[in-house]
Protein backbone atom coordinates (compact mmCIF):
# COMPACT_ATOMS: atom_id res chain seq x y z
CA UNK A 1 0.00 0.00 0.00
CA UNK A 2 1.13 3.53 -0.75
CA UNK A 3 -0.33 7.00 -0.39
CA UNK A 4 1.01 9.85 -2.48
CA UNK A 5 -0.45 13.37 -2.40
CA UNK A 6 -0.20 13.54 -6.22
CA UNK A 7 -1.56 10.12 -7.26
CA UNK A 8 -3.41 9.44 -3.97
CA UNK A 9 -3.84 5.88 -2.65
CA UNK A 10 -2.41 2.88 -4.50
CA UNK A 11 -2.36 -0.86 -3.85
CA UNK A 12 0.16 -3.28 -5.37
CA UNK A 13 -0.69 -6.98 -5.71
CA UNK A 14 2.06 -9.42 -6.70
CA UNK A 15 2.28 -13.13 -7.44
CA UNK A 16 5.53 -14.92 -8.29
CA UNK A 17 5.92 -18.48 -9.63
CA UNK A 18 9.40 -20.03 -9.69
CA UNK A 19 10.80 -22.76 -11.95
CA UNK A 20 7.96 -22.41 -14.43
CA UNK A 21 8.84 -24.06 -17.74
CA UNK A 22 12.60 -24.27 -17.17
CA UNK A 23 14.78 -24.61 -14.06
CA UNK A 24 15.78 -21.21 -12.71
CA UNK A 25 12.98 -19.37 -14.51
CA UNK A 26 10.24 -17.40 -12.81
CA UNK A 27 6.98 -15.62 -13.63
CA UNK A 28 5.96 -12.39 -11.90
CA UNK A 29 2.47 -10.85 -12.14
CA UNK A 30 1.73 -7.39 -10.72
CA UNK A 31 -1.40 -5.26 -10.47
CA UNK A 32 -1.20 -1.64 -9.34
CA UNK A 33 -4.64 -0.36 -8.40
CA UNK A 34 -4.85 3.44 -8.30
CA UNK A 35 -5.79 6.39 -10.49
CA UNK A 36 -2.76 5.35 -12.58
CA UNK A 37 -3.55 1.70 -13.32
CA UNK A 38 -0.85 -0.84 -14.16
CA UNK A 39 -1.13 -4.54 -14.98
CA UNK A 40 2.18 -6.24 -15.64
CA UNK A 41 3.49 -9.73 -16.31
CA UNK A 42 7.15 -10.73 -16.65
CA UNK A 43 8.69 -14.10 -17.44
CA UNK A 44 12.43 -14.65 -16.94
CA UNK A 45 14.29 -17.68 -18.24
CA UNK A 46 17.95 -18.60 -18.63
CA UNK A 47 19.51 -19.20 -22.03
CA UNK A 48 21.85 -21.93 -20.83
CA UNK A 49 24.74 -20.08 -22.47
CA UNK A 50 25.99 -17.96 -19.57
CA UNK A 51 24.78 -18.10 -15.97
CA UNK A 52 23.58 -14.48 -15.76
CA UNK A 53 22.26 -14.11 -19.32
CA UNK A 54 18.62 -14.75 -20.05
CA UNK A 55 15.42 -13.73 -21.82
CA UNK A 56 12.72 -11.54 -20.32
CA UNK A 57 9.24 -11.40 -21.82
CA UNK A 58 7.25 -8.43 -20.59
CA UNK A 59 3.55 -7.61 -21.07
CA UNK A 60 2.09 -4.34 -19.73
CA UNK A 61 -1.17 -2.41 -19.76
CA UNK A 62 -0.87 1.04 -18.16
CA UNK A 63 -3.12 4.06 -17.75
CA UNK A 64 -1.78 7.42 -16.66
CA UNK A 65 -2.81 11.09 -16.82
CA UNK A 66 -0.24 13.64 -18.01
CA UNK A 67 -0.70 17.38 -17.56
CA UNK A 68 0.50 19.98 -20.06
CA UNK A 69 1.55 23.49 -19.07
CA UNK A 70 2.20 26.83 -20.70
CA UNK A 71 4.36 28.64 -18.19
CA UNK A 72 2.74 28.14 -14.79
CA UNK A 73 -0.74 27.46 -16.19
CA UNK A 74 -2.06 24.01 -16.95
CA UNK A 75 -3.67 24.02 -20.39
CA UNK A 76 -4.57 20.35 -20.79
CA UNK A 77 -4.67 16.91 -19.23
CA UNK A 78 -4.40 13.82 -21.40
CA UNK A 79 -5.03 10.22 -20.44
CA UNK A 80 -2.57 7.66 -21.79
CA UNK A 81 -3.80 4.09 -22.43
CA UNK A 82 -0.74 2.02 -23.33
CA UNK A 83 -0.42 -1.70 -23.98
CA UNK A 84 2.89 -3.21 -25.00
CA UNK A 85 4.79 -6.45 -25.12
CA UNK A 86 8.55 -6.74 -25.35
CA UNK A 87 11.29 -9.31 -25.41
CA UNK A 88 14.73 -8.58 -23.96
CA UNK A 89 17.98 -10.53 -24.07
CA UNK A 90 20.65 -9.58 -21.56
CA UNK A 91 22.16 -10.00 -18.12
CA UNK A 92 18.80 -10.12 -16.33
CA UNK A 93 20.03 -12.41 -13.54
CA UNK A 94 22.68 -9.98 -12.28
CA UNK A 95 21.82 -7.84 -9.23
CA UNK A 96 24.29 -5.06 -10.11
CA UNK A 97 24.49 -4.90 -13.90
CA UNK A 98 21.90 -5.22 -16.66
CA UNK A 99 22.95 -4.86 -20.28
CA UNK A 100 21.13 -6.01 -23.39
CA UNK A 101 18.54 -5.16 -25.99
CA UNK A 102 15.21 -6.14 -27.38
CA UNK A 103 12.06 -5.40 -29.34
CA UNK A 104 8.86 -3.70 -28.14
CA UNK A 105 5.42 -3.84 -29.81
CA UNK A 106 3.18 -1.08 -28.50
CA UNK A 107 -0.29 0.32 -29.02
CA UNK A 108 -1.17 3.59 -27.28
CA UNK A 109 -4.28 5.75 -27.27
CA UNK A 110 -4.03 9.34 -26.00
CA UNK A 111 -7.34 10.91 -24.96
CA UNK A 112 -7.76 14.56 -23.89
CA UNK A 113 -9.77 14.75 -20.66
CA UNK A 114 -9.32 18.46 -19.91
CA UNK A 115 -8.23 20.36 -23.01
CA UNK A 116 -9.10 22.99 -25.63
CA UNK A 117 -11.37 21.86 -28.46
CA UNK A 118 -8.48 21.49 -30.92
CA UNK A 119 -7.08 18.56 -28.92
CA UNK A 120 -8.17 15.24 -30.42
CA UNK A 121 -7.59 11.59 -29.46
CA UNK A 122 -4.55 9.97 -31.06
CA UNK A 123 -3.68 6.33 -31.69
CA UNK A 124 -0.13 5.05 -32.15
CA UNK A 125 1.06 1.62 -33.20
CA UNK A 126 4.79 1.37 -32.60
CA UNK A 127 7.55 -1.17 -33.18
CA UNK A 128 10.62 -0.11 -31.20
CA UNK A 129 14.11 -1.56 -31.00
CA UNK A 130 15.80 -0.70 -27.72
CA UNK A 131 18.97 -1.28 -25.75
CA UNK A 132 19.75 -0.49 -22.14
CA UNK A 133 22.60 -0.47 -19.66
CA UNK A 134 21.80 -0.30 -15.94
CA UNK A 135 24.31 -0.26 -13.08
CA UNK A 136 23.04 -0.29 -9.48
CA UNK A 137 25.56 -0.40 -6.64
CA UNK A 138 23.49 1.43 -4.02
CA UNK A 139 23.93 -0.05 -0.55
CA UNK A 140 20.21 0.47 0.17
CA UNK A 141 17.13 0.98 -1.97
CA UNK A 142 15.84 3.76 0.30
CA UNK A 143 18.13 6.45 1.72
CA UNK A 144 21.37 5.10 0.21
CA UNK A 145 24.63 6.18 1.84
CA UNK A 146 27.00 4.94 -0.89
CA UNK A 147 26.95 3.68 -4.44
CA UNK A 148 25.84 4.60 -7.94
CA UNK A 149 22.68 4.17 -9.99
CA UNK A 150 23.17 4.63 -13.73
CA UNK A 151 20.82 3.92 -16.62
CA UNK A 152 21.62 4.53 -20.29
CA UNK A 153 18.78 3.80 -22.70
CA UNK A 154 18.37 4.07 -26.49
CA UNK A 155 15.20 3.48 -28.56
CA UNK A 156 14.45 3.60 -32.28
CA UNK A 157 11.21 3.26 -34.26
CA UNK A 158 10.95 3.37 -38.06
CA UNK A 159 8.13 3.34 -40.60
CA UNK A 160 10.29 1.01 -42.67
CA UNK A 161 9.46 -1.74 -40.17
CA UNK A 162 5.69 -1.08 -39.96
CA UNK A 163 5.82 1.41 -37.06
CA UNK A 164 3.47 4.39 -37.51
CA UNK A 165 6.20 6.89 -36.52
CA UNK A 166 9.88 7.54 -37.16
CA UNK A 167 11.63 8.64 -33.99
CA UNK A 168 14.61 7.97 -31.76
CA UNK A 169 15.24 8.64 -28.09
CA UNK A 170 18.28 8.32 -25.84
CA UNK A 171 18.75 9.32 -22.20
CA UNK A 172 21.17 9.04 -19.31
CA UNK A 173 20.00 8.88 -15.68
CA UNK A 174 22.97 8.97 -13.29
CA UNK A 175 22.74 9.22 -9.48
CA UNK A 176 25.46 9.10 -6.85
CA UNK A 177 25.60 8.71 -3.06
CA UNK A 178 28.91 9.49 -1.32
CA UNK A 179 29.37 9.11 2.43
CA UNK A 180 31.05 12.21 3.91
CA UNK A 181 30.69 11.16 7.56
CA UNK A 182 28.94 8.35 9.48
CA UNK A 183 25.58 10.20 9.34
CA UNK A 184 26.12 12.53 6.38
CA UNK A 185 25.78 11.65 2.67
CA UNK A 186 26.30 13.77 -0.43
CA UNK A 187 23.61 13.11 -3.06
CA UNK A 188 23.87 14.11 -6.71
CA UNK A 189 22.03 13.25 -9.90
CA UNK A 190 22.13 14.12 -13.60
CA UNK A 191 19.48 13.46 -16.24
CA UNK A 192 20.10 14.25 -19.93
CA UNK A 193 17.83 13.16 -22.76
CA UNK A 194 17.37 13.71 -26.49
CA UNK A 195 14.45 12.66 -28.70
CA UNK A 196 14.19 13.46 -32.42
CA UNK A 197 11.79 13.28 -35.38
CA UNK A 198 8.09 12.41 -34.92
CA UNK A 199 8.16 11.80 -31.16
CA UNK A 200 4.91 10.48 -29.59
CA UNK A 201 3.44 12.60 -26.81
CA UNK A 202 4.16 10.03 -24.11
CA UNK A 203 7.80 9.58 -25.23
CA UNK A 204 8.64 13.21 -24.48
CA UNK A 205 10.56 14.05 -21.31
CA UNK A 206 8.73 15.50 -18.30
CA UNK A 207 10.18 17.50 -15.40
CA UNK A 208 8.47 18.55 -12.20
CA UNK A 209 7.11 17.15 -8.97
CA UNK A 210 8.27 14.86 -6.19
CA UNK A 211 8.87 11.19 -7.06
CA UNK A 212 7.52 11.66 -10.58
CA UNK A 213 9.23 9.82 -13.47
CA UNK A 214 10.92 11.95 -16.12
CA UNK A 215 9.84 9.39 -18.74
CA UNK A 216 6.51 7.57 -19.07
CA UNK A 217 6.64 4.53 -16.75
CA UNK A 218 10.23 5.40 -15.87
CA UNK A 219 12.13 5.43 -12.58
CA UNK A 220 10.91 7.90 -9.96
CA UNK A 221 12.76 11.19 -9.78
CA UNK A 222 12.19 14.68 -8.36
CA UNK A 223 12.43 18.23 -9.74
CA UNK A 224 11.77 20.11 -6.52
CA UNK A 225 9.90 23.41 -6.49
CA UNK A 226 7.69 22.69 -9.49
CA UNK A 227 4.38 21.00 -10.20
CA UNK A 228 4.28 17.47 -11.60
CA UNK A 229 5.00 17.45 -15.35
CA UNK A 230 5.29 21.26 -15.45
CA UNK A 231 7.95 21.00 -18.18
CA UNK A 232 7.62 18.71 -21.18
CA UNK A 233 9.52 18.56 -24.47
CA UNK A 234 11.77 16.42 -26.66
CA UNK A 235 14.99 17.28 -24.83
CA UNK A 236 15.91 17.62 -21.17
CA UNK A 237 18.82 18.70 -18.98
CA UNK A 238 18.67 18.33 -15.20
CA UNK A 239 21.11 18.52 -12.29
CA UNK A 240 20.43 18.05 -8.57
CA UNK A 241 22.70 18.08 -5.51
CA UNK A 242 22.01 17.81 -1.81
CA UNK A 243 22.83 16.37 1.58
CA UNK A 244 21.21 13.55 3.55
CA UNK A 245 21.49 13.68 7.36
CA UNK A 246 20.50 10.70 9.53
CA UNK A 247 19.28 12.78 12.48
CA UNK A 248 18.01 9.73 14.42
CA UNK A 249 18.20 6.00 13.59
CA UNK A 250 16.28 5.52 10.31
CA UNK A 251 15.07 9.14 10.40
CA UNK A 252 16.46 11.54 7.83
CA UNK A 253 16.62 15.17 6.80
CA UNK A 254 17.38 15.65 3.10
CA UNK A 255 18.14 19.10 1.68
CA UNK A 256 18.42 19.40 -2.11
CA UNK A 257 18.72 22.03 -4.82
CA UNK A 258 18.12 21.47 -8.53
CA UNK A 259 18.31 23.16 -11.91
CA UNK A 260 16.80 22.01 -15.18
CA UNK A 261 14.58 22.60 -18.18
CA UNK A 262 13.17 20.92 -21.27
CA UNK A 263 13.90 22.12 -24.80
CA UNK A 264 12.63 21.69 -28.34
CA UNK A 265 16.12 21.15 -29.76
CA UNK A 266 19.10 19.52 -28.11
CA UNK A 267 22.24 21.46 -27.21
CA UNK A 268 24.30 21.68 -24.06
CA UNK A 269 23.07 24.86 -22.41
CA UNK A 270 25.62 26.99 -20.57
CA UNK A 271 23.60 30.15 -19.95
CA UNK A 272 21.99 30.35 -16.47
CA UNK A 273 18.97 32.02 -18.11
CA UNK A 274 18.20 28.77 -19.94
CA UNK A 275 17.22 26.96 -16.74
CA UNK A 276 14.77 27.04 -13.85
CA UNK A 277 15.95 26.72 -10.26
CA UNK A 278 14.32 25.18 -7.20
CA UNK A 279 14.99 23.28 -4.02
CA UNK A 280 13.46 21.77 -0.94
CA UNK A 281 13.77 19.82 2.29
CA UNK A 282 12.44 16.34 3.08
CA UNK A 283 11.82 14.71 6.45
CA UNK A 284 11.83 10.93 6.03
CA UNK A 285 11.40 7.82 8.16
CA UNK A 286 12.53 4.43 6.85
CA UNK A 287 9.73 2.47 8.50
CA UNK A 288 8.88 -1.23 8.15
CA UNK A 289 5.91 -0.14 6.03
CA UNK A 290 8.13 1.80 3.63
CA UNK A 291 9.36 5.41 3.51
CA UNK A 292 7.17 8.02 5.18
CA UNK A 293 8.17 11.42 3.83
CA UNK A 294 7.04 15.03 3.92
CA UNK A 295 8.65 17.45 1.48
CA UNK A 296 8.41 21.24 1.28
CA UNK A 297 9.89 22.89 -1.81
CA UNK A 298 9.99 26.26 -3.56
CA UNK A 299 11.28 27.83 -6.77
CA UNK A 300 11.30 31.01 -8.78
CA UNK A 301 7.78 30.09 -9.96
CA UNK A 302 6.21 28.74 -6.77
CA UNK A 303 6.60 30.01 -3.21
CA UNK A 304 5.63 26.70 -1.55
CA UNK A 305 4.74 23.20 -2.72
CA UNK A 306 4.23 20.36 -0.23
CA UNK A 307 4.17 16.62 -0.82
CA UNK A 308 3.42 13.59 1.37
CA UNK A 309 4.39 9.98 0.67
CA UNK A 310 3.50 6.97 2.83
CA UNK A 311 4.65 3.48 1.83
CA UNK A 312 7.01 1.71 -0.54
CA UNK A 313 7.54 3.18 -4.00
CA UNK A 314 5.99 1.24 -6.88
Amino acid sequence: FRYDSKTEAALLLNTTFRNQGRPGSFLSIDAKLSTDLLFEGQYFTRTGFRRRIGFRWHLVHAQQSIDQFTGESRIARQRIYSTFGETFLGTIFSNKLTIGGGLRLEYTRTVPTIAPVEYEPENDGLIIFFSTLTVDTYDKTNYPTSGTYLKLSAEKASRKIVSERDFARVFLDARFANSLAPKLTLLSSIFIGNAIDDVPFHYQFMLGGQNMPFTFLGERNSFLGFRPQEFQNNNVEFLQMGFQFEIFPKQYLIVRGNVGNTFDKFSIKLSPNSFFYGGGATLGWDSRFGPIEFTASASERHSLITHLNVGFYF
